[in-house]
C-alpha cells in the first residue's frame, strides 16, 4: 500500500485555537533524547546515586521525589534500589495537611542563654515565656528575648504560626536563635486564617458532559496522519460520507479529543482521502488551515460543585488560598494546575498584542572611563567594557526600583531592539473562554500572565480596562518581570476571573462583597472542619541592620540562626515593583523580597528549613551581607526563585552628571554594600517557577565570593543557577547536580551566565574590574529539556574555570559569545547532540581553553569545534588532547579537518574515534565525580 502524510497548511483560525489551548510549540514539554534509552537510564541512575552521595541524609520522602522526577521506575533498574512509596498515590508530594516535616532536623535546647517557649495553641502572651507557661505569638517571643541575657533562642512548639504581621529582626536581636522545640513541626505561616466559614450551594451539578463543537471548515487537525493507518497519535475511524458520523465516533471514543473529517470532494491527486475521518487521541496536535477538511474539538465540561461563604473577612484580595495547608487554583482560564503542569498545558496561543506603550526617553549615560578594554573588545556588537543604563524613560514608566537599568536606555551595547518595552493590550478571540461573555469583570483584579516572544521570561499583567464586546484587555500596570524588552507576547492565560470558576478545586473571591466561591474537589460539600487561610505577606521574616553604602553607619545584625522550621505561604510579589539586577545588565527583573530577607547582615545562619508553597522567592541575601550559611533546607513548590543573591553598587563618589544615577546603582562596587562569602550548600530546590518562568534555584547578581556546595535542584522552568553579572568573581561551584530544568522556556542551559555591565570592586588594596575566577567543579548537570549548553556563557560571560565535571545531554560544550574570554574548560565529559564548543573572538592573552575533555556527539561527522581568528591579531583558543567521539568515528574543527589544523600545531593530541561503549563512558563519570 501507499503510505502518505497529510500536507501542513497555514496557521490555524483563532476561534479553533481558543478551543484548542494545547498546542505544539518549539519548547519540549518532555526529555529530549541524545543518548539511547538505555544509556539515559544509566546516566539517571548515576544521578540518584550521585545524589545519595553528596547529601547522605536525604530523607525517604526526598530521595523519593529525586526518584520519580528521574522516572526511573520506567528504567527497569536493578542496579540501584528503589525507594520506598511515600504520601498518597503515585505522585508521593502531595501529602495531606498537615504537610510531613519532610527533613526538620531536631536540634537540642541551648544550655546557655535565655530561653523562651512560644506555643500557639496553649500559650498566652500574659504569661512567662518558660516551657510551662509558653507565650502565644513570635512577636511577644521577640520582645522577651531581646530582655533576657544573650545568646537568646526562642523555642517553638508544634503547631502553625500565623504571623499576621512581618516578623522584623533588627541589631536588637543580633545573637537571636529561631527553632523548633524538640524537633516538632513547627509552620511559619504569611497566611490569614479565614474560618470558620458557612458553606452555601451556589452551582452544584451532578455528572460531567461531553459535546461536540460545531463543525469548523477548511481546518485540519490531524497534520502527520498516515493514509488508512492507526498510529501514536492519531486514530484512523473509517470512512463516512459526511462530517457527522466523524463527530459521533469521536464522540463516543473516550480518548479522542478532536476530530477531522475528510470531504468527499477532495483535489485532484489527493482523492483517496474523500470521507477518511480521523481522530486525535494521543498528545501534541495543531490546527492547520486548509480547505476540504472539516474538523470538530470535544468539550467536556465538568461536574460543578460550587459553594459560597457570605461575609469572609480577608486580605484586599486573596492571591493566593490554602485548603488544609495546600494551594487551591484563581478561577482561570484555560483551565490547570501551576504547581504540576508544564507548558502548553494550561496556556493558549492566538491573540492579537497591541504595540507598546510609549514612554519618554530615558537619560542615558556610558561610563567610558575606567573601563575593562585591557582584557577584551569594545564593539557594540562583540563586547561589554562600559558601563551602560538609562535613568528615567521606560524604567519610570513600567514602575522598576530604581527607575534605571541597562535595558532602558535608548540604545544599549545588545541591541535596540531589546530596549525596555512591552505590549500594551490583548485581543482575544471571540471563542475565548468556551464562548463565555464577562458580565462581572471589575478593575484591577483579573491577571493575564504571558510568555515573552521567545519564551525568555512571562509577563503578569494586572488588567484595568476590558471590553465584551471585542474582547480586548489593557494595562497600567505589570510587564516588568523581564528586564530584556520585547513589543510583543507569546502564550497566555487569565485568572481570577469569576465566569472562568468551572474547575476542581479553584475559587474566586469577591472583595467588594466579601463572597468566597470555591468549586471543592468532591461530590459533597465542602466539610466544615476544612481549614482556610488566605496569603498576606510577602515577607514572613526580615533580617535588617546597615550597609556599608557612603555615609551608612548604622549596626549590623549578626549572628542571628533560624532552624528546623518550615515556612510557607508567602504571598504573590509577581506584581509587586521589581528591579534590574546588575543595573539591567543580566536578562532578569526581581522583585527586592522574599520569605526570609536578609540585609545589613553577617554571620546570619538558615538551616534545615522547609519552605514549601511560598508564593515568590524564598531567602534573599540583598544589599550588605557577610558569611551568610543557607544549608540544609528544602525548597518545594517556590513560586518564583529558591534563594536570590542581590546587592547594591553606587556611582562614582567624584561623578559629575545633570541626571544622576540612583544611589544604589552604579559602577562603583569598592564600598562593599553587596553579599560576599555566603555558603549555599546542601539544599534540595524542586518544583520551582509557578508563577514565573524566568527563575531559578539560585540567583546571584551584584555579589561576589560565594560556595554552592552539595545542592541538588530539579523541576523548574529555566536554568538552575543564573549568575547575573562578573562581578568580583571568586565563586565556587562544585559537587552540585541539576537536572530537568529549562522545561518551559529556551536558549538557555543548566547554568546561565551574563556580562554585560562592569563593576568595579576593592581587592588586596586595588581597584580593579577583573573578577577573581569562577571555579565550576565535580557536577553533574543533565542538560535533558530544550538543551543548550551545561554551562551558559552569555553575553561576555568571562574569567571561568570549569573542569573535572560531567556534562550529559546538551547541546553544545564550552561557549563564549559577544566578547566573552578567559573561559576554560578541561577535563570535563560530554555528551552532546551538537558540538563540543564554540567561542567568539578574543585577544591574544585572554583566550579561552578547551583541553584534556571527552566530548561525546551523538550525530555522524559533526564539526566538533568552531572558533575565530582573533581581535587584532591572531588569537585561536588554547585546545589540546580532547578526546573526541562520534557515531561514525570522523569529525571536523572549524571549517578544516583536526589534521590540518595540528599540521598548524594547534590541538596537538586531539583523537576521534567512534561512540565508546556505555559502561566505558559511566567509569569516566564516576572517576570525574569521584564516586565508588
Amino acid at each position: 500500500s501507499i503510505l502518505e502524510m497529510e500536507k501542513k497548511g497555514s496557521v490555524g483560525t483563532m476561534a479553533l485555537l481558543a478551543i484548542l489551548p494545547m498546542v505544539v510549540m518549539a519548547v519540549s514539554p518532555t526529555p529530549i533524547p541524545v543518548a539511547s534509552p538505555e544509556a539515559t537510564c544509566k546516566f539517571y541512575e548515576l544521578t540518584y546515586e550521585y545524589s545519595k552521595q553528596v547529601q547522605p541524609d536525604l530523607t525517604a520522602i526526598q530521595l523519593r521525589a529525586i526518584w520519580d522526577a528521574l522516572q526511573l521506575d520506567s528504567c527497569n533498574t536493578t542496579t540501584v534500589m528503589a525507594p520506598p512509596q511515600v504520601g498518597n498515590g503515585p505522585d508521593s508530594r502531595k501529602l495531606p495537611s498537615p504537610v510531613s516535616p519532610q527533613r526538620l532536623r531536631a536540634y537540642p535546647t541551648p544550655t546557655v542563654g535565655g530561653l523562651i517557649y512560644v506555643d500557639p495553641t496553649t500559650g498566652s502572651d500574659a504569661a512567662a515565656g518558660s516551657l510551662a507557661a509558653p507565650v502565644k505569638t513570635l512577636a511577644h517571643a521577640q520582645t522577651l528575648a531581646r530582655e533576657v541575657y544573650k545568646p537568646a533562642t526562642i523555642l517553638l512548639r508544634g503547631g502553625v504560626y500565623y504571623l499576621g504581621e512581618t516578623l522584623a529582626l533588627t541589631p536588637d536581636d543580633s545573637g537571636l536563635t529561631i527553632q523548633a522545640y524538640n524537633g516538632e513541626h513547627v509552620v511559619i505561616s504569611g497566611a490569614v486564617p479565614l474560618g470558620p466559614v458557612t458553606w452555601e450551594p451556589y452551582n452544584v451539578t451532578s455528572g460531567a458532559s461531553t459535546t461536540m463543537s460545531a463543525p469548523i471548515p477548511d481546518m485540519n487537525l490531524v497534520y502527520g496522519a498516515t493514509y488508512n493507518q492507526t498510529t501514536a497519535q492519531f486514530t484512523f475511524f473509517g470512512v463516512y460520507p459526511s462530517v457527522d458520523g466523524c463527530s459521533a465516533i469521536c464522540l463516543a471514543t473516550p480518548n479522542c479529543s478532536a476530530y477531522t473529517w475528510h470531504d468527499t470532494d477532495q483535489p485532484a491527486g489527493s482523492t483517496q482521502w474523500d470521507g477518511e475521518c480521523y481522530g486525535v487521541t494521543g498528545a501534541g496536535h495543531s490546527g492547520s488551515a486548509e480547505t476540504h477538511h472539516i474538523s470538530g474539538v470535544k468539550n467536556v465540561v465538568a461536574a460543578r460543585n460550587i459553594y459560597v461563604a457570605h461575609g469572609v473577612d480577608a486580605p484586599d484580595e486573596i492571591a493566593g488560598l490554602r485548603v488544609n495547608g495546600m494551594r487551591a487554583i484563581r478561577a482561570r482560564w484555560p483551565n490547570g494546575d501551576p504547581e504540576y503542569q508544564l507548558f502548553p498545558d494550561g496556556w493558549v496561543s492566538e491573540a492579537k498584542w497591541s504595540a507598546p506603550k510609549k514612554f519618554p526617553a530615558a537619560e542615558d549615560i556610558t561610563v567610558n572611563t575606567p573601563n575593562r578594554s585591557i582584557d577584551g573588545p569594545c564593539s557594540s556588537t562583540s563586547g561589554y567594557c562600559y558601563y551602560v543604563t538609562g535613568v528615567g524613560g521606560s524604567c519610570a514608566g513600567l514602575g522598576y526600583e530604581p527607575p534605571s537599568g541597562y535595558w532602558c536606555s535608548s540604545d544599549p551595547p545588545r541591541g535596540a531592539g531589546y530596549s525596555e518595552q512591552v505590549p500594551s493590550a490583548l485581543t482575544v478571540g471571540t471563542d475565548a473562554f468556551d464562548g463565555r461573555k464577562w458580565s462581572t469583570w471589575r478593575p484591577n483584579e483579573t491577571v493575564i500572565n504571558a510568555f515573552r516572544q521567545g519564551h525568555w521570561f512571562s509577563y503578569v499583567f494586572l488588567t484595568d480596562s476590558y471590553d465584551s464586546t471585542t474582547n480586548a484587555f489593557s494595562w497600567t500596570v505589570g510587564g516588568f518581570q523581564g528586564g530584556e524588552g520585547c513589543g510583543t507576547a507569546a502564550e497566555w492565560n487569565v485568572e481570577n476571573a469569576f465566569e472562568e470558576l468551572d474547575y476542581p478545586n479553584e475559587y474566586f473571591y469577591n472583595s467588594a462583597t466579601k463572597d468566597l466561591y470555591f468549586n471543592f474537589n468532591a461530590t459533597t460539600p465542602p466539610p466544615a472542619d476544612l481549614v482556610l487561610a488566605g496569603t498576606k505577606l510577602q515577607q514572613l521574616i526580615t533580617i535588617t541592620g546597615g550597609g556599608s553604602a557612603r555615609g551608612d553607619t548604622a549596626p549590623h545584625v549578626t549572628d542571628v540562626t533560624i532552624r528546623g522550621v518550615q515556612l510557607s505561604d508567602a504571598a504573590l510579589s509577581t506584581l509587586a515593583p521589581h528591579g534590574l539586577p546588575s543595573d539591567g545588565g543580566g536578562d532578569w527583573a526581581v522583585a527586592r523580597r522574599a520569605a526570609v530577607h536578609i540585609s545589613g547582615a553577617e554571620r546570619v545562619t538558615i538551616e534545615s528549613c522547609l519552605f514549601e508553597r511560598i508564593d515568590g522567592n524564598g531567602v534573599m541575601l540583598s544589599g550588605y551581607s557577610r558569611n551568610a550559611t543557607i544549608k540544609g533546607n528544602e525548597f518545594h513548590l517556590v513560586g518564583e526563585n529558591g534563594v536570590v543573591s542581590w546587592g547594591y553598587t553606587a556611582d562614582y563618589p567624584d561623578a559629575k552628571r545633570d541626571v544622576p544615577i540612583p544611589a544604589t546603582q552604579g559602577p562603583d562596587a569598592t564600598d562593599g554594600n553587596h553579599p560576599q562569602f555566603a555558603l549555599i550548600d546542601s539544599n534540595i530546590f524542586h518544583e520551582i517557577g509557578h508563577f514565573q518562568k524566568q527563575v531559578s534555584c539560585y540567583f546571584h547578581a551584584q555579589s561576589q565570593l560565594s560556595t554552592l556546595r552539595n545542592n541538588i535542584c530539579f523541576n523548574g522552568p529555566r536554568a538552575g543557577f543564573n549568575f547575573n553579572d562578573g562581578m568580583g568573581g571568586g565563586d565556587v561551584l562544585e559537587s552540585n547536580i541539576i537536572f530537568n530544568m529549562v522545561r518551559e522556556t529556551q536558549d538557555h542551559g543548566t547554568f546561565n551566565s551574563w556580562d554585560r555591565q562592569p563593576f568595579l570592586v576593592q581587592r588586596d588594596g586595588q581597584q580593579t574590574f577583573v573578577p577573581v575566577v569562577r571555579e565550576i567543579t565535580r557536577n553533574l548537570w543533565i542538560n535533558n529539556y530544550n538543551p543548550q549548553e551545561a554551562v551558559d556563557n552569555d553575553d561576555g560571560s568571562c574569567w571561568y574555570e570549569t573542569h573535572h565535571n560531567v556534562f550529559p545531554f546538551s547541546n553544545g560544550g564550552l561557549k563564549n559569545d559577544f566578547g566573552g574570554h578567559d573561559n576554560h574548560h578541561h577535563n570535563n565529559l560530554y555528551w552532546n547532540s551538537g558540538n563540543c564548543m564554540g567561542v567568539c573572538a578574543q585577544k591574544e592573552g585572554h583566550e579561552d581553553a578547551f583541553y584534556n575533555n571527552t566530548c561525546i556527539i551523538a550525530r555522524a561527522s559533526p564539526q566538533y569545534a568552531s572558533f575565530s581568528a582573533g581581535i587584532d591579531g591572531p588569537a585561536f583558543p588554547v585546545m589540546h588532547d580532547n578526546r573526541v567521539y562520534t557515531l561514525d568515528g570522523k569529525a571536523t574543527e572549524s571549517g578544516k579537518s583536526i589534521a590540518a589544523w595540528q599540521a598548524q600545531g594547534h590541538d596537538l593530541g586531539t583523537t576521534v574515534g567512534t561512540i565508546p561503549p556505555d559502561d566505558a563512558i559511566l567509569t569516566l563519570a564516576r572517576s570525574l565525580l569521584q564516586m565508588p
